[in-house]
């Protein structure tokens, strides 16, 4: 497995993170874990993880819709994309 591109938000204890990691045949795994649960407990509920493997063909998908949301919208206007 080789690590595509994570985000782990900046708190504590147990953070939020997304994960997205290239495994065998040409898919990706993508892993999301929630916050800890507020309350006296936090530091000992990691939150609950996901992990979502994705076919290459919807990674190109996600990756596209990716690019159209975060085009601004004068590149846009000159049918240009980032």
């Amino acid at each position: 497995m080789r690590n595509i591109y994570a985000y782990t938000k900046n708190t504590h204890p147990y953070p939020p993170f997304v994960s997205l990691n290239s495994v065998p045949a040409g898919k990706a795994m993508l892993t999301v874990r929630e916050p800890a649960k507020p309350g006296p407990h936090s530091d000992q509920d990691c939150g609950s993880i996901v992990e979502v493997e994705m076919p290459r063909a919807e990674l190109l998908r996600l990756f596209e819709a990716l690019r159209d949301e975060l085009t601004p919208p004068m590149m846009k206007a000159r049918g240009m994309s980032i």
